[in-house]
């Protein structure tokens, strides 16, 4: 019979001590899902052709829309296939194959617009635009599973969304709300923000941030603490 020594059993407990931080990893992984993205970066600044059929937050492209004043509305047209996308598309359009759909995404500064021989998704807006300086429209595209959230944040500009599948909540310092499929919303410029995931399902949405080109679309705030408005209603709704 093997005699077990004192060192022996020292050796055991310091594999141990290694091991807890990694089984403490995985357990919260368990418990909650973390934020989508690293927070030292940009959340929605990853290209989404590098990760096609991936849950997060992606990057599509962008609009130089010079300079403007004024509020802006968001169109959002279908067509049956990319080539007849293109051929409506105007300058301020944004044009590509997003969840299956050749969108055609345009912001201008006339509410009742809609792309020629398209079906038309949504108009979002008026979204709300301060001063006049040159501003730029950044397209982006979300998946989210349960449990995934976005980090606190703020925005050089205006922020709006449409959801095609599954739902969202946003909480700001006005409160909670939640946008389920085939509808849209949109938050100002300025305040802090915190983007979940909500009930059922994987929510799909196109985004978009109308922000100063000379200032980073987005800024972090840690310093902001939201109080947890999007769990609450999570808890006492009917969507999960």
């Amino acid at each position: 019979m093997r005699r077990v020594t004192k060192a022996f059993w020292h050796a055991r407990w310091a594999e141990l001590i290694l091991c807890l931080p990694l089984m403490a990893f995985v357990s919260d992984a368990h418990a909650q899902a973390p934020p989508f993205s690293d927070p030292n970066q940009h959340p929605c600044a990853r290209p989404v052709d590098e990760h096609v059929g991936q849950p997060g937050c992606f990057y599509d492209g962008s609009t130089n829309l010079g300079v403007i004043a004024g509020p802006r509305w968001w169109h959002i047209d279908e067509f049956p296939n990319l080539e007849l996308a293109k051929k409506a598309a105007t300058a301020q359009s944004y044009v590509r194959v997003i969840f299956g759909r050749a969108l055609v995404q345009t912001v201008n500064d006339k509410p009742g617009w809609t792309a020629p021989g398209g079906r038309h998704v949504s108009t979002v807006g008026p979204l709300p635009i301060d001063g006049r300086v040159a501003r730029t429209a950044r397209f982006m595209e979300a998946t989210f599973t349960k449990g995934m959230t976005a980090f606190p944040h703020r925005h050089a500009g205006p922020e709006a969304w449409y959801v095609f599948e599954g739902a969202q909540c946003l909480e700001s310092p006005k409160g909670a709300t939640i946008v389920r499929a085939g509808e849209s919303s949109w938050i100002e410029e300025g305040p802090s923000m915190h983007l979940s995931h909500y009930g059922k399902g994987v929510r799909k949405s196109l985004v978009l941030i109308i922000h100063r080109s000379a200032e980073s679309s987005q800024t972090l705030t840690p310093e902001w603490k939201p109080k947890g408005l999007c769990a609450s209603e999570a808890a006492h709704g009917t969507d999960h």
